[in-house]
């Protein structure tokens, strides 16, 4: 294959960027390295093809795949082995252990970026910064690209010699294709910004059309990134031309080319929508400094093709493969201190020497016929991987048989509106009677329960109350979504998704005092909304504010308003107060979806606040439910004695794991909660006749 060390340079480049923002440091719009690797990979791809055609007259595809597989596999094999033993030691079994081997499979058998698009999310989502494997979504777009750009090559070459078009066909299809993609890649952000695909939850019945159809053009979708291979290979396919350019038209291009990325790395971040409209800035810059080096001499090619670039350029593969799960690691063990990420990135770099000497120049050297001999080499290449990383994934499922990482599965169980679809901005009234109503065949007044998840997360409990008070159970929360009467908009949303959650408060608001048997209604959020400075809410619009004091003003107005109205209309209202939480504030967060197995295993995986913290723990809206109470008589049912003892509180009760993270109970602990709700309700029907 023809080398230009400019391109190798270039391919330096592209991995520092990436390098660089994973690594935290200020380069906000070092993921566009990817989209340079990608376009570098049209231009070599094609340009490879091409010079094949020339010389032979034909494409021999069998010797272009078994290339590719030796280039790309044996090191990645390494990395996902590397990156599974390690998550298997340092990453929860509450999924992220599962999802960083479903993604190893993935990456061998070229679809990580559908894997990592239904499992981990969005590429700058939170659960993606501890996959150790989330890099190798781009691999798989890129060798997803090499199974079908040969034959539509092909196909272009075969119809021209036909005579069934120009010469130029081949470039024809190319840019429509490519205008294709580009075109819909584009229309695809406006509806999913960051190409942030919600992970499947429970399943894929029914969600499959709609999440091929998503990832396909999202931040991690083939059909979405064809474009900025095509235009590297249009570069390819124009060589004839661009060598008789003016030589002095290269140092146009290259500085226009080295501003252009340069401009990628600090002008685009992860907050603009990728791809999109913004991509064309680093796809484009990438085009001019290939075009630079293949018109004449430059100073931006020349610098590519120096020797430390076209050194670390050589490497960039294997860099690129060992830094991320490195970085991850690191993270894990120190808390993301950034000192341990700088020697992350060392270690990396070592490794990623190592790699290339002894498994990529090796085993690219390794002789590929007769094919026969080659078959059993890649089969064991792949099969050490994939028998870890899919048994890996099946003990941890089975919580490695230990019943200490089983309790903390059960406890991470969803609860009754999540796992049946009744925990969405879909208004009560509007849901489906069967799906949503408990009980529904008893004689008693029925219960509504209504609000975010912290209402869903007693469920349970309500649930419990309900059968022994023969009553219905009508369920209708919606998560991040309060039940407030007044305008709310979270800054941190999509317009349309507070579209979604004005629909859910006003419409089962509408419906509770106007269509709903009369019952009791259980209301129960959390009050994290009031003091976030991303929430804008009051009485109206036209009072609505960012500031605490005055949405908490609205908050009591809101909610007096409120239990005013749905006792006019016949119901009993039961405010439940807010639960010990274990996050927002400055002491030690629960998050078992960060603890490793042998945490879970010896029940170590603990919160802890004393109990001092737990009271102070939004104080004001307390004080609002307590006012409430004292001046309107509003029943409120306050739990923190069933959760903490005379001086702390902790996620674990009595042999119980009472939370599922810091911010919500486990089923088992709502069921425990039963009781208590059966009590206030009875007190609450007898205290109103």
């Amino acid at each position: 294959m023809h080398r230009y060390a400019d391109i190798q340079g270039l391919r330096a480049l592209a991995v520092l960027a990436v390098i660089l923002f994973h690594a935290g440091l200020p380069v906000p719009g070092g993921f566009v390295g990817v989209d340079m690797f990608f376009v570098i990979s049209g231009f070599v791809i094609a340009n490879m093809l091409i010079r094949e055609r020339q010389k032979t007259g034909r494409i021999e595809l069998r010797s272009f795949y078994v290339r590719r597989f030796k280039r790309l596999t044996p090191a990645l094999a390494v990395v996902v082995v590397f990156s599974v033993a390690g998550a298997a030691l340092l990453l929860s079994p509450l999924g992220s252990l599962q999802n960083a081997t479903l993604t190893g499979i993935g990456a061998l058998l070229i679809s990580a970026n559908y894997v990592i698009a239904g499992t981990t999310g969005g590429y700058f989502a939170p659960a993606a910064d501890i996959n150790p494997l989330l890099h190798t979504w781009s691999l798989s777009v890129e060798e997803q690209f090499y199974l079908g750009f040969p034959m539509l090559l092909m196909c272009g070459w075969w119809l021209s010699g036909r005579g069934r078009a120009s010469r130029g066909f081949p470039v024809a299809i190319l840019v429509a294709v490519g205008l294709a993609s580009a075109l819909l890649a584009f229309a695809a952000v406006v509806a999913d910004p960051v190409g942030r695909v919600p992970p499947i939850a429970g399943g894929v019945t029914g969600r499959i059309p709609t999440f091929i159809v998503g990832t396909s053009f999202g931040f991690y979708g083939p059909l979405g990134r064809v474009w900025e291979f095509i235009a590297g290979a249009l570069v390819a396919f124009a060589l004839t031309r661009i060598e008789r350019l003016p030589s002095a038209s290269a140092k146009v291009f290259g500085v226009a080319g080295a501003a252009g990325i340069l401009g990628s790395m600090w002008l685009i971040s992860e907050a603009d929508a990728f791809p999109g409209p913004w991509t064309v800035l680093p796809v484009v810059s990438t085009v001019l400094l290939i075009t630079a080096g293949r018109v004449g001499s430059n100073v931006m090619s020349r610098v590519l093709a120096a020797r430390p670039a076209v050194w670390i350029g050589d490497r960039s593969y294997s860099w690129y493969l060992w830094h991320w799960p490195l970085i991850v690691f690191a993270d894990l063990l120190t808390g993301q201190d950034p000192r341990a990420r700088v020697v992350a990135l060392a270690v990396s770099l070592g490794a990623a020497m190592a790699s290339y000497r002894w498994i990529e120049n090796p085993l690219r050297a390794f002789p590929s016929r007769p094919l026969r001999r080659f078959i059993p080499v890649a089969a064991a290449i792949l099969v050490v991987p994939l028998v870890l990383s899919a048994g890996t994934f099946a003990a941890a499922r089975d919580g490695f048989a230990n019943d200490g990482v089983r309790a903390y599965q059960a406890a991470d169980s969803a609860h009754l509106g999540e796992a049946s679809g009744c925990d969405t901005t879909l208004p009560l009234g509007m849901r489906d009677e069967g799906t949503c109503t408990w009980n529904g065949t008893a004689e008693g007044a029925p219960i509504y329960l209504v609000g975010d998840s912290n209402a869903d997360h007693f469920s349970e409990a309500v649930l419990g109350a309900a059968l022994a008070l023969d009553a219905p159970l009508h369920l209708s929360t919606s998560t991040a979504c309060p039940l407030f009467a007044g305008f709310f908009y979270r800054n941190d949303m999509s317009s349309a998704w507070n579209a979604r959650c004005d629909e859910y408060r006003t419409g089962t608001i509408d419906f509770l005092l106007a269509d709903a048997t009369p019952g009791t209604v259980i209301i129960s959020q959390v009050g994290i909304y009031w003091s976030s400075s991303s929430i804008r809410a009051g009485l109206s619009e036209r009072d609505a504010s960012t500031e605490t004091s005055r949405k908490l003003h609205s908050l009591e107005g809101s909610l007096g308003a409120m239990v005013e109205n749905l006792r006019a209309a016949g119901h009993k209202v039961l405010l439940v107060q807010e639960i010990p939480f274990y996050n927002y504030v400055d002491y030690q967060e629960y998050q078992p979806q960060l603890c490793s197995s042998f945490a879970m295993a010896s029940f170590n995986c603990v919160g802890e606040i004393d109990l001092t913290t737990a009271e102070d723990q939004f104080q004001e809206v307390q004080r609002i439910y307590d006012h409430l109470g004292s001046s309107r008589a509003v029943d409120t049912l306050q739990l923190r004695d069933e959760l903490c003892d005379v001086e702390s509180c902790t996620t674990i009760k009595g042999g119980t794991i009472m939370y599922r993270d810091g911010t919500h109970l486990s089923v088992d602990a709502s069921k425990r909660l039963s009781g208590r709700f059966e009590v206030a309700l009875r007190d609450l029907r007898t205290a109103n006749g």
